[in-house]
């Protein structure tokens, strides 16, 4: 199987806040089927994601999570807020991320995922 590298060397880990088990069936047979073998966490919530991501980030290299991908309608805190607060974190704003929609399809670019951390960025600066 093969798998996502990040500079390093390292297989890039995954985390996948998702609330819906079938929907969590459906990505790892995704992966299966591309043959993705990344390491793949799963979380129900956004406050446990957030929870992760922040205690990732004691880790001597910084979070240990390299991609989110993230449902939008979660249980406690949405993935909206979820993506917010990566980008307000220094620490966090580094990792990528993605909305999915139910069906796991893609909503918002790469593209326009840098300009809205490009923008959270800013103004936190301003503060």
């Amino acid at each position: 199987m093969a798998e996502m590298q990040i500079a390093g060397a390292r297989a890039a880990r995954l985390l996948l806040v998702e609330d819906n088990p079938d929907d969590v069936d459906i990505t790892r047979r995704a992966f299966e089927r591309a043959k993705i073998g990344n390491p793949l966490t799963v979380v129900e919530d956004g406050q446990a994601a957030l929870d992760l991501l922040y205690r990732n980030c004691l880790e001597p290299e910084g979070s240990g999570i390299d991609l989110v991908l993230l449902d939008l309608e979660l249980p406690k805190v949405d993935g909206r807020a979820v993506m917010r607060a990566i980008w307000a974190d220094k620490r966090l704003r580094r990792i990528p991320g993605d909305h999915l929609d139910r069906l796991g399809a893609r909503r918002r670019s790469d593209r326009e995922l840098q300009r809205r951390r490009r923008r959270a960025s800013a103004q936190a600066g301003q503060r």
